[in-house]
């Protein structure tokens, strides 16, 4: 049975790196010259609160969490690993 499993790491986990990785690059398409500009606004510095998702214990997703309140994201700034066979919807 498949299921979604939440771990809550710091932000040096090497999986959340990877994501975080995959949105910079992302972003950078969709914000074309202004990306320069946004990119001072995403910093990682002492990130405490961060969720990974798994599927199959593949990193599928993240949540970060910024003073215990989530931070409200577009579905189109959400980024999924393109791994899985499957799609998943969180």
């Amino acid at each position: 049975m498949s299921f979604i499993r939440l771990v809550r790491p710091d932000s040096s986990n090497e999986d959340f790196l990877t994501l975080i990785n995959l949105l910079d690059v992302d972003l950078a398409i969709r914000d074309g010259d202004d990306h320069e500009f946004y990119q001072q606004f995403n910093g990682l510095e002492a990130l405490k609160n961060v969720i990974v998702a798994y599927y199959n214990d593949i990193a599928i997703g993240l949540v970060l969490l910024k003073s215990l309140m989530l931070i409200p994201l577009r579905s189109s700034e959400c980024i999924q690993s393109k791994q899985p066979e499957e799609k998943v919807w969180l």
